[in-house]
This record gives C-alpha cells, structure tokens and sequence, in this order.
C-alpha cells in the first residue's frame, strides 16, 4: 500500500518521466549532480585538486623553499662574520694599544739611559779638565744605573728586542755597577776610565732605542695595513648581507606573487565548479521541460534558487575585483580622462561663457576617479555660480597642472577660482565644518567638509582661499599613482 502512494505521488508531479530519472533532477537541484549533461563540462574533483595540488607546483614550491633556505644561511652566516670581525677588531685594536704603550716605555727609558749618559761623561770631561769633582757625579750615576735596571727587569722587554739588545742592556747595567761606580769614588778618581767606558756604552744605548722604534714603527705598519683590511673585509661582509637581503625580498616577493597566483586558480577552480553544478541543474530542469506542459512547482522553485545562488555568487565575485582593484582609501569608480570630466562639467554650466579652463595638456590626459573628481568639480562650480550672483563679470576658472616632486608620484594640482564676494575670515574659518552653508535657508548641498573628507580618502589635501570682495580659490591635489 505504502509502495503504491510513493508511486502516486511520483506520477503526479512529473507522469512522462520514470521515478529514478524523477529522483536525478530533484537530486541535482539539491547540489549533487549525477550526470553530466551533453555540452557541459563538469569540474569535477579530480580537475580541482589537480589545479590546486599538482606535483609540478609542489616540486617548484619545493625548490623555492630551499632557495630561500641557502640564502637564509647565507645571511646568518656574513651576520655571524661581522658580528666576529666586530669584536675582533675591537680586541686588535686593544692588542695594538698596548704593543704601542709597552714600545713606547722602552724608548722612552732608552732615552732617559742616553740623556744619563751624556749628563755623566759631561761631568766626567768637566772633572778631567778641572781636576775637581763634581758633586752630584756620585748621584748621577746611580740614577743611570737604576734606569738600566728597570730597563731590563721589564717583564715584556723579551717580546719588543732580540738577545743582542737585551744583552747589551744588561752589559751596561754589569760595566756600571763594576766600573763606573767605582772609578767615580772619591778615593778613585779614575775619570778618565770610566769615561772610555761610559762612550761604548752609549753607541750601545742608540743601538737599542733604535730597535725599538723600528718594531715600533713596522707593528704601526702591520696595524694599520691589517685595520684597513679588516674594513675592506667588513665592507665586503656587509656588501654580501645586503645583496642577501634583496635576494631574500625578491624571493618572498616571487613566493607572495606565486602564492597569489595560486590562490587565485583555486579560487576560480571552485567558482567554476560551484556555477558549473548550477548551471549543470538549470540545463537538466529545461530538458525536462515538455512543450505544454506546466513543470512541477516544486522544481520551477529549485530552479528559481538555483539561478539566485547564480546571481549572489556574481554580485559577491564582482564586489571582491572591484575592492581588490581599487586602490586603499579611494571608492570604486570608472577611470577617464582629466579633459572628458571637464568637458562634462562645462556643459553643466548655466553659463558657460563665464567658465574658463586653465590646464595643461599633461594634466588633460591624466587618469582619474570619475565619480570622485566629477563630485568634487561639480560641487565647487555651484559653490563658485552662488558665490557670483550679483557680479557684473562673473568668471570661473578651472586650473590644472601637473606636480613632479623630486621623491615620491606625481601629484594633479586642481583649483576652482571665482571673483564673488568671498568669505570674511570667520566665515572662512567655518567654512570646512559640517553642516556649515554661506546660502542659509534649507540649502545643505554636499560641503566643503564633504570635499574635504573626499579628498583626503583620495590621499590628496584640500586649500581654502578667499577674502571679502576678492573672490574665493579651492586648490586640491591628488597623487596619480593610486589610478
């Protein structure tokens, strides 16, 4: 019994048509087609997911992940060497300092030796010439035999002159402590020996101030030559840091553009999946569609939704290229030329005679928001014919050039000019605030703060100049590289 009311029912709503093919087209407005239909090609799963995930793109994704690897080591790395020349051009730089200070204590004690020397064969001779004593001969020389002894007991002495010098420092240090003090005793008074000996020892001293600063003067040399190296080095390092970065820039900037890409393919895979299922409904439900006969309501009601979900899907897809197109802060509108805006405002004019154009040809030709520039035109004429009843001579000027700043787009420089009656300095003042009208009575029109706020989503800036019985000029700009 049960089996003959279903059968019933399939009979009335369509009687030409077996059940299972009755059930296929209800099935395929419920979004699950299960056949396709002659002319149509399907997308099926299969041509989505390989679109989507194909082993070439994988593979080429693949390829650009290890790119980027290397090159990310690569900049780790010159990081990490001048991270190190850093620091160890600091510590070179301390070395250095000390091997300089420690150099210069040798010579300069060498000098103080050389200066002792000469002071006691000076008053050794005096003695000779004389035949008296000088009495601070005694004095002096102990001074000279202590300055050789701090001389050689430096610890660092060893790493500044070679064995021969020291070894002549330290001969001093013996000829003085057993020669030179005692010939220069009172009871001795052997002057003349001492002196002989005192000469030696000062070709000596020359010899050893003179090794130290000839270490002195090739370590400078040698400091200074492998400075210089460290910051070619340094600069080379960086040099490579930097042309790391922009190939690490330009290889996210080819991943984003490939992944955008890709995204976009899915995405217009599955568009044409999702209208193809649709459209794949809509033809089913007209070849069933019998020549006088009414078509069940139920599936002219499927079909009806069928072709709203067609609509809403292309509302949607044109919503998101007109928002993806445009650029930030503007509002979505056609493109035209600086010269046909113009043409159609002049011919809004109650009187064009009193209109006159001042642009040039480069601004003429130049791009712009249609619905924007024509709002913001417009607008500012009818301010300026109001501002202008009244005159003898009214006249409007509408002047354009184009702006080349030296960094940075290029700017549209536009300006309205009138010789109305202009504004009083409060008047101008208020004159950009809402719901501000120099007209009175029940005129709002759009307003200078709506110009304003339109201009400024246009990234452009709007100037106000008028005074009372000279007329008004409203300049705006507008960069070009957001068209």
């Amino acid at each position: 019994m049960h089996r003959r009311r279903s059968a019933d029912r399939e009979v009335r709503c369509r009687r030409h048509l077996p059940p299972a093919r009755h059930r296929r087209v209800r099935a395929v407005f419920r979004g699950v087609a299960v056949r396709r239909p002659p002319g149509v090609v399907h997308s099926g799963p299969q041509q989505f997911v390989g679109v989507v995930g194909s082993r070439g793109a994988a593979g080429q994704m693949m390829r650009r992940i290890n790119f980027v690897d290397v090159l990310y080591l690569v900049l780790v790395g010159a990081v990490a060497v001048s991270v190190w020349a850093f620091f160890q051009a600091d510590w070179q730089h301390q070395q250095t300092s000390q091997v300089l200070q420690e150099t210069y204590e040798i010579q300069w004690r060498a000098a103080q030796i050389r200066e002792r020397l000469t002071g006691v064969m000076t008053e050794l001779q005096i003695a000779l010439a004389t035949g008296k004593k000088l009495p601070r001969i005694n004095r002096d020389v102990r001074h000279l035999a202590h300055n050789v002894r701090q001389t050689v007991s430096l610890e660092y002495i060893g790493r500044y002159l070679g064995e021969r010098d020291i070894g002549r420092l330290t001969n001093a240090l013996e000829v003085i402590e057993a020669a030179v003090v005692p010939a220069t005793q009172e009871a001795s008074k052997n002057y003349r020996k001492a002196l002989a000996q005192l000469t030696e020892l000062r070709s000596d001293m020359f010899r050893v101030s003179n090794a130290a600063l000839e270490h002195m003067t090739a370590y400078s040399d040698a400091a200074r030559t492998e400075e210089r190296n460290r910051r070619l080095g340094f600069v080379l390092v960086m040099g490579l840091a930097t042309i790391v970065l922009i190939a690490v820039g330009s290889a996210w900037q080819s991943r984003f553009v490939q992944w955008k890409e890709q995204h976009l393919r899915s995405f217009s895979s599955l568009f044409a999946h999702t209208t193809t299922s649709h459209i794949s409904a809509l033809r089913l439900f007209l070849d069933e569609v019998r020549e006088g006969e009414a078509p069940d309501k139920s599936m002219i009601d499927q079909a009806q939704a069928a072709a709203r979900d067609l609509e809403r899907m292309n509302t949607r897809l044109r919503d998101i290229i007109i928002s993806y197109e445009q650029p930030k802060g503007t509002l979505g509108s056609q493109v035209k030329s600086l010269s046909a805006m113009l043409s159609g405002i002049a011919g809004n004019v109650e009187r064009n005679e009193i209109l006159k154009l001042d642009v040039s040809n480069e601004a003429l030709a130049a791009r712009v928001p249609a619905s924007q520039f024509h709002v913001i035109l417009s607008e500012l004429v009818r301010n300026a014919e109001a501002a202008m009843e009244g005159r003898e001579l009214p006249q409007i000027t509408i002047r354009g050039r184009i702006q080349k700043p030296l960094i940075g787009a290029r700017r549209l420089i536009m300006s309205v000019e009138d010789n109305g009656i202009g504004m009083t300095e409060n008047v101008r003042k208020n004159a950009t605030m809402p719901f501000f009208s120099t007209r009175g009575g029940n005129h709002t029109g759009m307003g200078l703060a709506s110009i304003v706020d339109l201009v400024r989503c246009m990234k452009g800036k709007l100037r106000l100049d008028s005074a009372a019985g000279r007329g008004t000029s409203v300049q705006f700009d507008f960069p070009l590289s957001r068209v």
